[in-house]
């Protein structure tokens, strides 16, 4: 993996000292609300079933009971054509008999009605048996039949069927049923969203097992972005036609997920409808010698903001980082995108790690094919395709990749151009004020924009998307990129000497063929990166468009964010073991607050704060401590004794 300079992640906004602290000693010192597009924050509260939108028993289009059934039929039809009245009535009255829990009557035989000959009476035949609560499910269906006595052979009538009658089926199961899918308690609102809460657990892994346990598809759920696996996190979701009453079983069912704070509403979540996330971090055994110390660097931080790189976690944990393949795409190199690809991370199983190896050398892609994991879909889109075309098929193999995964790398070579930036441009001219050739994006107009964003998404979803959705494979929202959606402003010598825009509304371009660059010294800083690297966003080196700059308009992204939501105090304590922070379920369950001893032996350093989607926790705490993000770093610290 790579380390943060090798990514451009190399300045600070302070000059505080330097400390070190173990981050996610315990899970829960790892917290995240999200934030939704509203600005509420998620949290678990209450397992309170909401009022139903609709009575259930008094429906506009439902008869109240089986005699008004057969009323109905008899006025639609007349008393003369009406001759299965009373054998609608004991039908009627034998499916209620057998909806009954306690009764073990079976299910009534079908039953086709009169001849109905008028189409649109018909319809209103039909219109009859919906929404009646008060019986089993009722089926009906139009069916041709022939007069007994003699009289025309197609006549024109209507079955009706208790959707039980199949024998095979466990009448225990189908009355389950009935209870569930009886009118849906939501109205026209279709959804039922949900805080979902999880310890130490992804949010993929959760919607799985939430999935199996009321045995659903996956694809009723949505969420609007994934949350870490190492944490305690509460995040919105939506189901599709699921009822408070059976999603609570997940409570008793799922090992470390809670569901509650229902709610009825008329879409599902899809990716990106978050406006960020609510941060509560503890960092324990601090090497700092003072509080006063720590403190000084909370406040510089809070005061200062820090640098918006692109974390570690944007270039993957393989030894080779992901911008290094989008370079090498860029750039036409098929077999060293192939071979970056194909290069495992030093935690690899060592069978995966010498099969790949193997293949690298020149040997078959089949015996490398038959050891990956079905996770490593990249490396088995590659192999696959070699192994059916040959090892002529390069380009076909890196088009076989998933497009979401094709694009990710040269999003990460997009966002390493960026980093470089923005080392140089804090390096140049510091992060207290502007300049005259710097490009600015006011807040107000950044949220404007988004909130506009978020709208046309709403309206624009489509049926597929509305009736489940896929399940999110991407970390929170798609990233910010304000391409088509706001104009930068080109900051002038006036503008930039009467500190008319602050520091906060600079941002810098991810390079593109449809962006603005800095009409300063910053402007040659992308020129001599992407000459470096023989790359160009005007033109291309290769005729392979999906790998091309044409699939690249580029965007832009804040240079600073400011935390002024930051909360922080020093804690002591005696027992690297202790809790120090509360969760959800902690206060639902009535536990204690925590009461912690003055002097304690250990110090630690309790965080809050909200940061915006696609911006990075593990940078803000990059510039508190000044220490390392890498994950080889954080495993050589150790709790003090």
């Amino acid at each position: 993996m790579s380390n943060e300079e090798d990514v451009g992640i190399k300045a600070y906004t302070t000059k505080t000292d330097p400390f070190t602290g173990i981050l996610r000693h315990r899970f829960t010192d790892f917290k995240v609300n999200e934030i939704d597009l509203n600005g509420n924050v998620a949290h678990l509260t209450n397992f309170d079933i909401p009022t139903p939108a609709v009575s259930i028993a008094s429906a506009d289009d439902a008869l109240e009971s089986a005699a008004a059934v057969a009323a109905a039929y008899e006025t639609l039809l007349g008393a003369d054509a009406a001759t299965k009245k009373d054998a609608l009535l004991a039908f009627l009255d034998q499916a209620k008999l057998h909806k009954d829990a306690a009764s073990n009557n079976p299910a009534p035989a079908p039953l086709v009605l009169d001849n109905v000959p008028d189409k649109d009476l018909r319809r209103s035949v039909h219109q009859l048996f919906k929404n009646l609560s008060w019986a089993p499910p009722l089926s009906t269906s139009a069916v041709s039949f022939s007069n007994k006595t003699g009289g025309e052979p197609n006549l024109q009538g209507i079955q009706v069927t208790c959707t039980s009658s199949d024998p095979r089926k466990s009448q225990a199961g189908q009355k389950r049923k009935w209870q569930e899918r009886e009118q849906w308690p939501g109205g026209k609102n279709k959804y039922l969203r949900f805080a979902l809460f999880k310890e130490n657990v992804d949010t993929h892994h959760a919607l799985m097992s939430m999935a199996k346990a009321l045995h659903l598809n996956a694809k009723v759920f949505n969420v609007a972005g994934t949350k870490d696996k190492r944490g305690v996190t509460v995040q919105w979701a939506t189901a599709y036609s699921v009822t408070p009453e059976k999603l609570l079983r997940v409570n008793n069912t799922v090992r470390d997920l809670r569901v509650g704070n229902f709610s009825y509403v008329p879409e599902a979540l899809r990716l990106g409808d978050l406006r960020g996330n609510k941060f509560d971090i503890v960092l324990r055994g601090l090497s700092a010698k003072s509080s006063d110390m720590v403190e000084a660097a909370a406040l510089a931080l809070k005061t200062s903001g820090f640098i918006n790189y692109y974390g570690l976690q944007r270039f993957g944990s393989s030894s080779i980082p992901t911008h290094a393949v989008g370079r090498a795409l860029l750039r036409g190199e098929w077999e060293e995108a192939i071979r970056c690809i194909m290069t495992t991370s030093s935690n690899t199983r060592p069978e995966i790690e010498a099969a790949t190896a193997e293949f690298l050398a020149g040997g078959s892609p089949n015996k490398a094919l038959s050891v990956l994991p079905r996770n490593l879909v990249a490396e088995r889109s590659i192999l696959s395709t070699l192994a059916k075309e040959g090892p002529g098929a390069t380009v076909s193999a890196l088009l076989s990749i998933p497009r979401n995964l094709r694009t990710m790398y040269i999003h990460a070579y997009q966002s390493y151009i960026w980093n470089e930036a923005v080392s140089e441009r804090i390096s140049k001219y510091g992060a207290e004020k502007l300049i005259a050739g710097d490009l600015v994006v006011p807040r107000s107009t950044l949220q404007a924009a988004r909130s506009a964003k978020a709208k046309q998404a709403t309206t624009s979803k489509t049926q597929e998307e509305s009736s489940g959705g896929n399940l999110a494979e991407e970390e929170d929202a798609p990233e910010e990129d304000l391409a088509g959606a706001v104009e930068p402003h080109l900051v002038t010598e006036e503008e930039a000497a009467s500190n008319k825009f602050h520091i906060e509304d600079l941002v810098l371009p991810l390079p593109g063929h449809n962006v603005l660059y800095p009409k300063n010294e910053i402007a040659q800083i992308y020129e001599t990166l992407l000459q470096k690297d023989g790359i160009s966003m005007t033109s291309s080196s290769h005729k392979v468009k999906e790998f091309s700059q044409a699939i690249m308009p580029g965007g832009y992204r804040h240079v600073l964010f400011k935390p002024t939501d930051l909360e922080y105090s020093v804690l002591r304590y005696d027992n690297k073991e202790t809790g120090l922070a509360q969760t959800d379920a902690d206060v639902l369950n009535g536990s204690s607050k925590l009461v912690l001893p003055e002097n304690g032996k250990y110090l630690a350093l309790k965080l809050s704060f909200s940061l915006p989607s696609s911006t990075y926790a593990t940078m803000l705490i990059r510039e508190l401590t000044k220490m390392p993000t890498t994950v080889e770093f954080s495993k050589t610290l150790q709790h003090p004794e």
